[in-house]
């Protein structure tokens, strides 16, 4: 196969995984959103909107549990077998949405809700162990245009009556069923296709790369939290026959998302400037506007902005989920499992607190509430990354290797290699964290480099050092320091 033939046959496999993500996703988000993103004439069936209640609960169950299965068993990922019997528990609930909807049976909708919402964890693991993209702006221009494929077949669904909804939502989940068994399943990068992070999604995490890996958790959970609680609680408001609603923000927000990953495109790391920066910046806005007093043009504006806002936030929280696991910095089942399953939480509080939907003026008082919420944690996130860069910068990030080499004989060693393997200066920075356990991420922004930048600085150590990952490049250095001490 020529080179053309495997461009355009990669593009196609691209293409055919976005469509079967968005597939996996149109199910889950209004669901997730009581219906954010369906009309009222699908909700006012008992059956349907008993499904979507329960939907969380069961995504909230099965993601707390594979959370605990991964701290307490150290696993890549789901095994094939879990991943199937997933896969057929997606079908198997949206098959029984379709029969209670027949029948009609609101218990039999519960079962189903709870059924389909336990598969969700372990399908999103596998969809982000799967990604292939590690660029941040381009795996942003991807979340965009996914995030505009779940607005067009949730509209799609939405126009369709509740039956035809089912039947859509069945054939989505067959689709997605019928990928994973073929290409699910735990299994190791293939010879060639490993690098600097490959042995990062395989080892015990230690302090450094589980503070990574919360950071990462954090990030996420931080952004899909606000997203679905403001979705629940706020009903949105309509100005002129035009409504700002969960709807509406997923639609603004899908194509903000992909306006800034076009600016992305650049070499200087993008993920800081925005969550240092733009967005708290945005979000210290959003909290002067939400103050106005109510039934004015402000808080009209405000809401408009909150939801295309927090929508946007959402999607860059997803983002973030299959970035890093790309990466292959950390476990699949550690980064996707906790966000799922806070996202699922902040849905169940939601409904639990339904009855503030009654009131306006509650609602503004929530959005406020969740608003200053998130502006905090975007103020406090950066004075946690200094201090943990500060910290790490100080520390020997784990350079004391099983033999028992001391830090000074380790430091010599890498020096001595550098120079025998003729690194460029960059080359010897990038080295230098790589064999101290330092994570991709983090050498970009101690480094002030982008993450593809890293990562062809580290195919180019590899190269050099004839290796093909971070452990046998760490077992040369401990060698050489050992016999050296």
């Amino acid at each position: 196969m020529d080179d053309a033939s495997r461009w355009g046959s990669a593009r196609a496999q691209s293409w055919g995984a976005a469509l079967l993500t968005v597939a996996f996703l149109s199910p889950w988000v209004p669901c997730l959103l009581h219906g954010g993103l369906l009309s009222g004439e699908h909700l006012a069936s008992a059956p349907f909107a008993a499904f979507a209640t329960w939907l969380p609960v069961g995504c909230l169950v099965s993601g707390t549990a594979m959370l605990l299965v991964r701290l307490l068993r150290v696993e890549q990922g789901p095994s094939r077998r879990a991943i199937l019997l997933a896969a057929g528990a997606s079908v198997a609930g949206y098959a029984l949405l379709a029969v209670a909807l027949l029948l009609p049976s609101e218990e039999l909708a519960v079962a189903a809700g709870a059924v389909a919402g336990a598969a969700v964890v372990p399908l999103g693991i596998v969809w982000c162990a799967q990604t292939k993209v590690v660029d941040f702006s381009s795996m942003l221009f991807r979340g965009a245009l996914i995030g505009l494929g779940v607005f067009l077949v949730t509209r799609i669904a939405a126009l369709l009556p509740v039956g035809g909804c089912a039947a859509l939502w069945l054939l989505c989940s067959a689709a997605v069923g019928a990928w994973v068994a073929q290409h699910g399943g735990r299994g190791r990068p293939k010879e060639g296709e490993g690098d600097d992070v490959r042995a990062g999604a395989e080892a015990p995490l230690g302090p450094l790369s589980a503070r990574g890996a919360f950071s990462v958790i954090a990030t996420a959970a931080i952004g899909l939290v606000p997203f679905v609680l403001l979705s629940n609680i706020s009903p949105g408001v309509t100005v002129e026959n035009f409504t700002f609603d969960s709807s509406t923000g997923l639609l603004v927000g899908s194509l903000l998302t992909l306006a800034i990953a076009a600016w992305a495109r650049c070499e200087k790391p993008i993920a800081p400037t925005l969550f240092w920066t733009v967005f708290p910046v945005c979000a210290g806005v959003l909290v002067v506007l939400v103050s106005f007093p109510k039934e004015t043009f402000v808080s009209t504006l405000s809401a408009g902005l909150a939801f295309a806002f927090f929508s946007m936030i959402g999607v860059f929280a997803v983002v973030c989920c299959a970035h890093a696991v790309a990466q292959r910095e950390f476990p699949a089942a550690l980064v996707v499992a906790p966000p799922f399953a806070l996202a699922a939480a902040a849905s169940v509080t939601a409904e639990l607190l339904a009855d503030i939907q009654a009131s306006s003026e509650e609602a503004g008082a929530a959005l406020m509430v969740v608003a200053m919420a998130y502006f905090v944690c975007l103020m406090l996130a950066p004075a946690f990354q200094l201090r943990r860069l500060r910290q790490a910068m100080v520390s020997d990030g784990g350079a004391e290797g099983a033999d028992g080499a001391s830090r000074l004989a380790f430091d010599e060693a890498c020096e001595l290699l550098a120079a025998q393997r003729s690194l460029s200066k960059r080359e010897r920075e990038v080295f230098g964290y790589l064999v101290k356990g330092y994570t991709s991420p983090y050498i970009a922004k101690a480094l002030f480099i982008s993450d593809s930048t890293v990562r062809s600085h580290t195919k180019s150590i590899y190269r050099k050092f004839e290796v093909s990952s971070r452990t046998d490049l760490i077992e040369i250095v401990r060698s050489l320091a050992a016999d050296g001490s």
